[in-house]
């Protein structure tokens, strides 16, 4: 779907978009993940040298925050057995991340969210890529009354675009900030964000911001 279709597309679904009903849904921004001593850096995966997009994250979240929407952050989960040795996925087996001793682990410090972005008014566990798979997240979205998600956050090809679907899969309404997410292989995520346009509503941050009021206004 390309030009006025598209257009016409989103504008309907635009009209029901405003901060009562809309959460903002935070996906695997935590501290093993992007911080300098986290599991993710420990590895060799240099995600903290962007900062144009923990920028965009940052300011995603200040504008997100200040219109009142609910903030929800989705924190990866390795379950540890009886003897705290971690059920490790194969793919962050495949990545080549070595891991020790409470990494991604409940009650960690990797496991939290990272402070640039804090506070949210929920945390959820979750052990795949979407966050709402077998996750508290739909019944707090419904809880709220939440129609409209605002997905971004790290592993963009796998777990934002994961949750964007279940999203559409519960009836939600999904917008996707594209540079308030990213991926260990950042051109593979630029190139999956401008393939699902028109799947998607994907915006830049900058321009979905500034609209916040916008959004507010049309249906007041």
């Amino acid at each position: 779907m390309n030009g006025p279709e598209k257009l016409r597309y989103f504008a309907a679904m635009n009209p029901s978009l405003k901060p009562k009903n809309t959460a903002l849904i935070l996906v695997d921004a935590q501290n093993d993940f992007f911080h300098p001593e986290g599991a993710l850096v420990r590895s060799g995966f240099e995600l903290t040298k962007r900062r144009s997009f923990i920028e965009s994250l940052i300011k995603l979240c200040d504008g997100c925050r200040d219109s009142g929407m609910l903030m929800v952050a989705s924190s990866f989960t390795l379950i540890a057995d009886t003897k705290n040795a971690a059920l490790v996925p194969l793919f962050l087996k495949d990545l080549g991340v070595k891991l020790v001793r409470g990494d991604f682990q409940v009650s960690k410090w990797g496991h939290q969210t990272i402070e640039e972005i804090q506070p949210v008014n929920y945390v959820i566990e979750k052990t795949g890529p979407s966050a709402f798979f077998r996750t508290e997240l739909d019944i707090i979205l419904r809880h709220h009354d939440i129609s409209n998600v605002i997905i971004a956050g790290l592993n963009g090809t796998r777990s934002v675009v994961a949750t964007a679907y279940d999203a559409l899969s519960l009836g939600l309404q999904p917008i996707v900030i594209s540079d308030s997410s990213t991926d260990i292989d950042e051109e593979g995520h630029e190139k999956l964000m401008e393939a699902l346009q028109g799947v998607f509503d994907i915006r830049k941050c900058k321009d979905f911001v500034a609209n916040l009021n916008k959004f507010s206004d049309s249906v007041a």
